[in-house]
């Protein structure tokens, strides 16, 4: 009877100790699963797309560059092109994204968005040697 006993005890015990490590092993799984998700790059909302009908947007990205609406430092004539005159075409840019988020927000502050698209573009841009790349970039961006 005592032998039975002592059976009994040691296989709830077993059962329990397979229990818990199937408990534990399930965890690790699904902990394992959830950090991996966290080291993806988060994906954009599919749901906040912005409606700028086509024209408006081709048409002020490929509106030539109007120095005089733009920036009162244009350069002397025969001057060569640094990066600073580049601030055209940052501006240019930053006022095509400003057009772009007025269609969505007509409070929105023009001169704090062009200062952020300058603000972004700028550095990656004076990272090249080129100014032909300075140039590019600036009215790429």
């Amino acid at each position: 009877m005592l032998q039975r006993l002592e059976n009994f005890y040691l296989a709830t015990l077993r059962l329990a100790v397979i229990i818990m490590a199937t408990l534990l092993l399930v965890g690790v799984v699904f902990f394992a699963i959830s950090s991996m998700r966290a080291l993806q790059p988060e994906q954009e909302d599919a749901k906040a797309v912005p409606v700028v009908p086509d024209a408006l947007l081709k048409s002020s990205l490929s509106a030539p560059v109007k120095r005089g609406a733009i920036t009162s430092d244009d350069p002397a004539p025969g001057a060569t092109n640094s990066p600073d005159t580049a601030d055209a075409y940052y501006r240019r840019v930053g006022m095509a994204v400003y057009n772009l988020v007025k269609q969505a927000n007509p409070d929105a502050d023009q001169e704090r968005i062009i200062s952020i698209v300058t603000d972004n573009v700028k550095p990656k841009a004076e990272k090249w040697d080129q100014q032909a790349i300075h140039r590019t970039l600036g009215s790429i961006w």
